[in-house]
């Protein structure tokens, strides 16, 4: 059964701390937590209640042991109950990426209150469901839970705070929406209509001889798309694709339809195989939505802010990050 709690986890952070991150400059705000002193060789001090402190926000040592039990249970359910013995130091991990997370998490919760965003009851109840319905649906993860010494309740201050991202994000969406640089984008956007024929990759010879047929014969270019492409959705149709934005497609095929005028025919070679390709039209989205393609121009949007809304939160992060102090205590006890 598809466990529903995992949806509680950064597993992208968790995976990640597991093995090996990604440069910093290619992580979303998730995965670049602020460096803990611990991570710096300092002895933190120990507090008996809190694992840190995030601004004014203590944070719950009983909540992080939860969210521990609970990431312990994903790596135990799908590498099997040797995983922790293989790697002794995976523990000590798993420990530092949770405490990564809750404190991302209390980051969150402080740029959602700046906005004046109230925590989504409606949000935090449906994640406090979903993990009561995975302890009735699955009793081993109750029995490991119980067995950890955690209780569902314990998890109740990080579901709190999991509930402001959904607001936070429609948030930081209106604010693009308004901006002038997403005008800016959308002034410049450039769609490309055409069709292709795919093929098989390792025969070029093929791929030529198709390519020197439908240049002869451009009428015949949708019978032979339905007859020979390899890409059997848009074949069916031709091998039309509609409109579509040079990110839309690998950059092999967006620079060839981008760099192509309209009514050539020309041929590339990607992953896929050969795209013998056809330029039908090339548009802006102002000229579209002139034509009232009011899909194909929604659609191309939603391309072109999410990108935006993705670099935005990544600033709005760091400068949370500068300003909000956050104060660490040792994950376990001094000796």
């Amino acid at each position: 059964m598809k466990k529903r709690w995992l949806l509680l986890l950064l597993a992208g952070v968790m995976l990640l701390s597991a093995c090996t991150q990604p440069p910093a400059d290619t992580q979303t705000p998730a995965e670049t937590p602020a460096e803990t002193p611990a991570e710096n060789g300092e002895t933190l001090p120990w507090n008996e209640e809190y694992v840190a402190k995030v601004g004014d926000e203590f944070l719950p040592r009983k909540t992080f042991n939860a969210l521990v039990a609970l990431n312990k249970y994903m790596f135990l359910s799908q590498y099997g109950e040797e995983v922790f013995e293989e790697d002794a130091e995976l523990l000590t991990r798993v420990q530092q990426a949770t405490l990564d997370d809750y404190v991302t998490a209390a980051l969150v919760g402080k740029m959602a209150s700046e906005r004046g965003i109230e925590m989504n009851e409606e949000e935090a109840k449906k994640i406090e469901q979903d993990l009561k319905s995975s302890f009735e649906n699955d009793k081993e993860f109750a029995v490991f839970f119980e067995g950890e010494g955690a209780d569902m309740s314990d998890l109740l201050p990080y579901i709190n705070l999991q509930s402001y991202f959904g607001s936070l994000l429609e948030s930081w969406k209106a604010e693009v929406m308004e901006s002038e640089e997403l005008k800016d984008v959308i002034a410049q956007a450039q769609l490309v209509h055409a069709r292709h024929i795919l093929l098989d990759g390792e025969d070029e010879d093929a791929a030529n001889a198709l390519l020197k047929e439908v240049k002869e014969k451009p009428e015949t270019f949708a019978d032979v798309a339905m007859e020979k492409s390899l890409d059997t959705g848009s074949g069916a149709q031709g091998g039309d694709l509609g409109y579509f934005m040079r990110e839309d497609m690998v950059p092999e095929f967006g620079t060839a339809a981008f760099e192509s005028e309209v009514g050539e025919i020309v041929m590339t070679r990607s992953q896929f195989g050969f795209h013998i390709i056809e330029i039908l039209d090339k548009s802006t989205l102002d000229a579209l939505e002139a034509k009232g393609m009011d899909d194909v121009v929604e659609r191309s949007k939603g391309m072109l802010i999410n990108p935006l809304i993705s670099e935005l939160s990544m600033k709005e992060f760091e400068r949370v990050q500068n300003e909000v102090p956050v104060e660490y205590y040792a994950l376990e006890k001094n000796e």
